[in-house]
């Protein structure tokens, strides 16, 4: 459905050891896909601005969105979020 999840450019944007995530920025032909992944055993909150300079026109396609904040977003622990721009 999302043709940059499997192709394009691939950065990774977040790489925290400490609490075990880890967040990606893939992009091709104007789509951005944004992946973010808590591996640990704890939800984790997350500075919108840790992950990309700007937030604006993302949206929400994968994961709990209830928790989120105005800066931040939530990830459950062993879980996952995707957010995808056009």
């Amino acid at each position: 459905q999302h043709e940059a999840l499997q192709v394009g450019s691939f950065a990774t944007v977040l790489a925290d050891d400490d609490r075990d995530l880890w967040a990606f920025l893939r992009e091709v032909e104007g789509e951005q896909v944004l992946v973010l992944l808590n591996a640990g055993g704890r939800p984790a909150r997350v500075l919108v601005e840790d992950l990309v300079d700007s937030f604006e026109g993302f949206e929400s396609v994968w994961g709990e969105t209830g928790r989120d904040r105005k800066h931040q977003v939530y990830v459950g622990a062993i879980d996952g979020r995707v957010w995808v721009r056009r």
